[in-house]
């Protein structure tokens, strides 16, 4: 009798079993993500009230829910729908990839796409129309205190905190030894001269007009170098060695010649020769030791063609002379720097 119960038992529990499966719908739920049906109807149709976009907006659902389904780098995981197809920078959103220097990592390494970016945080960066309030600007990133867009120079090189500093360090691969060539002299020329005034960057490098611009993001690393300054170029053809990291022929560092022929009068005793002529020194851009800027470096004391020449005068010449004493003090320190390599002479004050 047992044995009989226990087959009609099967028999019953598989024929239940057979017409429950002959039931099921084909309008299952989808997945519910904090309560609310993910992916209905329109979800991927960005006409549809329900677009994932303004879901995401309206409901304030982070979108790290998705990797539960589509991975953790939004690549497909189980489902084999790949959001990057769609959204290409979409990546830069995982966990690797969100503090500061992971994120510009990735961008450098994926050309700057920043295009990719304005599919979701729209063409200014503020927030678009479908992502859920997140703008770049206001974040406490891209804000107007750290230069307003991730557009802004100092997103990708300078300090990144303090827009006036564009320049590195920080360079492009993020890099701040002055021995890296992305790094170099560039804060002892734009930020700490002490024997000179700064000097900009249109001095040495062709400004671009927007991060797009051609010459800008559409070629490699390393930056070109294009004099372009009043002082690089002034009576010379400066010349930058990629190769070995010097400047050659620049004004700056020495390539000048003031004519006896044109001084005044009064001041032509100076003279021992037709010119007064610098060193033409070739500085090397990653040696940052204080060395290179040392007086005597690009033009002799005194200069070759001056009087005195070659005897090599102690640096407290200068100033105890008192034709250069508005420009050196009596210890050969520069107390004027406006008067100091801008491309004219200045004696007595003047």
């Amino acid at each position: 009798m047992n044995k009989i119960f226990k087959y009609l038992s099967v028999i019953s529990f598989c024929g239940l079993f057979i017409a429950g499966c002959s039931e099921l719908k084909k309008d299952i739920p989808t997945t519910a993500v904090n309560g609310s049906i993910v992916h209905g109807e329109g979800f991927a149709n960005p006409s549809s009230p329900n677009f994932h976009g303004l879901y995401f907006k309206k409901t304030g659902t982070s979108m790290y829910a998705c990797r539960t389904c589509h991975g953790l780098t939004f690549t497909g995981g189980n489902t084999g729908v790949n959001c990057s197809k769609c959204h290409s920078t979409i990546q830069v959103h995982t966990d690797s990839t969100t503090t500061a220097s992971s994120h510009g990592a990735y961008l450098r390494a994926h050309d700057w796409n920043l295009g990719g970016c304005k599919q979701c945080h729209g063409a200014s960066y503020a927030g678009g129309q479908f992502q859920a309030a997140t703008s770049c600007n206001n974040q406490g990133c891209h804000s107007s205190a750290n230069g307003g867009s991730p557009e802004a120079c100092n997103t990708c090189h300078g300090q990144f905190h303090d827009p006036t500093k564009i320049a590195p360090p920080r360079s492009v691969t993020g890099d701040t030894a002055t021995s890296n060539r992305g790094v170099g002299a560039h804060a002892s020329h734009l930020y700490t001269a002490s024997i000179s005034n700064t000097v900009s960057c249109a001095e040495c490098h062709t400004i671009p007009q927007g991060v797009f611009a051609a010459g800008h993001l559409d070629t490699g690393l390393p930056a070109e170098v294009n004099f372009h300054g009043p002082l690089g170029t002034k009576n010379s053809s400066p010349v930058y060695n990629s190769g070995n990291l010097t400047c050659a022929n620049t004004y700056c560092h020495g390539n000048f010649s003031f004519s006896k022929a044109s001084a005044p009068a009064s001041d032509q005793f100076a003279y021992a020769e037709d010119n007064i002529v610098g060193a033409n020194f070739s500085p090397k851009w990653t040696q940052v030791d204080g060395s290179q800027a040392a007086c005597g470096t690009c033009h002799g004391l005194p200069p070759k063609g001056h009087i005195g020449y070659p005897n090599n005068l102690p640096v407290t010449a200068c100033g105890n002379s008192g034709c250069h004493s508005g420009v050196v003090d009596i210890n050969g320190n520069i107390i004027d720097k406006n008067k100091h390599i801008n491309g004219a002479i200045n004696v007595r004050g003047n």
